[in-house]
């Protein structure tokens, strides 16, 4: 933004018998202003031209110009005023001083009969103003935590690479694994310290005329152009994953982190930057097996499964298409039902029955088991109540707990909610949980396992000899039930260590006064050898498959076992 002066129809006379008036007019301007004859002689400066000069006004009126500035700068002047001239209209550009001040000078003609008779110059000081410009300009193109290139540059570098067709590029794709299990545990300054010291290694590792860009939140993105020869450069990078640092420092605090790396090549695996930082993302994933994920085809149609199952898992329970199945818990002894373990299942409307076994993970790592698991005891509850009015009034029913279930924080008020709500005692209701469960946190674990117990329900371990619990943290514990695992069960009779476990379990079971039951029997053999070591309540496909409520109905009236 620069000043505009009056144009003078009449200004011819000599500097010493300059107007009062003009010189109280301009003195005190804060732009600065010179008046120069027609062959570049300094005729006036105001206060604010001295202090842009550096001089005072001695040293510029009476001066020529271009005797004052640097060659560059009164090139620009020069040109400027010459422009002015020609045209007879004020004249602008900008113009680097050799103070190292920016500023847009406006040359204007001064007319003395329609001739030009010399010309003012208004120097608008825009230094601080282009300063903020470049800063925003750099925030907009800069991530502030790294100072890398964010992802608005590296989208135009890959669109450049990508439109020029540039000779062959990798597109490596860097994730943080677990960044948001960081942040929500040690707070937002221990994740933006993490973040910081990984793009810092990043990028003292990578050669300098690579790029490297901080992607999003928890991504980076390196770009290595000019590849030749892809099976070396693959070689370089494992080892450059390999060796990526895994500790990180934090207030004095050190941090475990895992840094994951995929790879994509253009154009062998896209040709425009979308499907080239998803063919990389799909790379990244495959890394978590290995230190440098590579793109594949095959592998990648599964990890695209996957995605897809989370993104229609979070609709899944508003759809109503979660389904529970129950398998009944038999007493050999008495040959009656005693009780029915809860298994969720998945009907989605293309895919059919999902598997557990592939979407519980997905739903533990999202955080949508915790509702999901809610409406499940919710629901199985209230069907217990039905069973238990209709045909087995002492019917136990029993409901796995995963580590975020068993961690969230109103689980015990909750279960007790739920139980009141549907008239459910507590002696007829058992929660499940892993031994390896306990390793994620003990103390809380061992509160929260008491907290539980004080509310009268049962407590069971599933999986039992799997884990990795000592026999003495076990007495610690208020169980009620040891589950023997189907692994043991499935190679009892062909496997003597095996054999020896399922003793040890049943004879540990006994002294410390637990029930116990075995899980996956499948032959009437397996029934027979647990029954003579004094297993007698057992559950799997021998007795019944896991089936859903209305066959569950009809075999409780009947009270026998298919």
């Amino acid at each position: 933004m620069t000043s505009s002066l009056p144009e003078y129809s009449e200004y011819s006379k000599p500097v010493q018998e300059r107007d009062n008036s003009f010189e109280f007019l301009y003195k005190y301007h804060r732009d600065a202003i010179l008046r120069l004859d027609c062959q570049g002689m300094i005729l006036y400066a105001n206060d604010s031209a001295c202090s842009l000069f550096g001089m005072d006004r001695h040293s510029l009126e009476g001066h020529m110009c271009s005797n004052l500035m640097t060659h560059n700068e009164w090139s620009q002047t020069e040109a400027l005023i010459k422009g002015a001239e020609e045209s007879l209209l004020p004249n602008e550009c900008d113009v680097l001083t050799q103070k190292g001040r920016v500023c847009a000078v406006t040359a204007f003609p001064i007319l003395a009969n329609k001739k030009v008779s010399g010309f003012f110059l208004n120097y608008h000081d825009m230094t601080e103003m282009r300063r903020a410009e470049e800063k925003i300009a750099h925030s907009s193109y800069y991530d502030e935590l790294t100072k890398l290139p964010n992802d608005r540059l590296v989208m135009k570098k890959l669109e450049k690479i990508t439109s020029e067709e540039i000779v062959r590029t990798a597109i490596i794709k860097v994730n943080i694994d677990r960044f948001k299990y960081i942040n929500e545990m040690f707070g937002k300054k221990t994740g933006d310290a993490i973040i910081r010291q990984v793009g810092q290694e990043l990028r003292k590792l990578v050669p300098k005329q690579y790029f490297v860009g901080r992607f999003f939140n928890d991504e980076f993105v390196v770009i290595v152009e000019s590849l030749e020869d892809t099976e070396f450069f693959y070689s370089i990078a494992s080892e450059l994953a390999r060796g990526f640092k895994k500790r990180y420092l934090s207030e004095e605090q050190e941090y475990h982190v895992k840094v994951s790396f995929g790879v994509a090549i253009y154009p062998d695996h896209g040709t425009n930057p979308d499907l080239l930082l998803k063919k990389s993302d799909l790379a990244l994933r495959i890394s978590k097996e290995s230190p440098l994920g590579t793109y594949s085809e095959e592998k990648s149609q599964a990890i695209e499964r996957r995605y897809y199952l989370q993104k229609e898992l979070m609709h899944a329970l508003k759809r109503n298409e979660f389904l529970l199945y129950y398998q009944p818990q038999y007493d050999t002894r008495t040959k009656h039902i005693t009780g029915m373990e809860v298994l969720l299942r998945w009907k989605h409307p293309e895919l059919g029955i999902v598997s557990p076994a592939e979407f519980i993970p997905i739903a533990e790592e999202t955080g949508l088991i915790i509702e999901i698991g809610k409406w499940s005891m919710q629901e199985a509850c209230r069907q217990l109540r039905y069973w238990q009015q209709t045909a087995c009034p002492t019917l136990r029913l029993s409901m796995n707990l995963s580590v975020k279930q068993f961690y969230q924080p109103d689980l015990v008020p909750m279960v007790s909610s739920v139980l009141e709500e549907n008239g459910i005692i507590p002696d007829h209701f058992e929660l499940e949980f892993t031994e390896s469960l306990s390793m994620h946190n003990s103390d809380t674990f061992l509160r929260t396992i008491r907290e539980l117990k004080n509310i009268n329900i049962h407590l069971s371990i599933d999986d039992f000899g799997t884990g990795y619990s000592s026999l003495s943290y076990l007495t610690q514990l208020p169980l009620d039930k040891i589950k023997i695992d189907r692994s043991f069960v499935q190679k009892m009779l062909s496997s003597k260590q095996d054999e020896i476990v399922i003793k040890a379990i049943i004879g540990l079971a006994e002294n410390l006064g637990l029930q116990m039951i075995a899980e996956g029997v499948e032959s009437q053999t397996q029934a027979a050898f647990l029954e003579a070591h004094g297993c007698h309540h057992m559950q799997g496909f021998l007795f019944s498959r896991p089936l859903p409520q209305e066959q569950i109905t009809e075999m409780l009236g009947k009270q026998y076992i298919s």
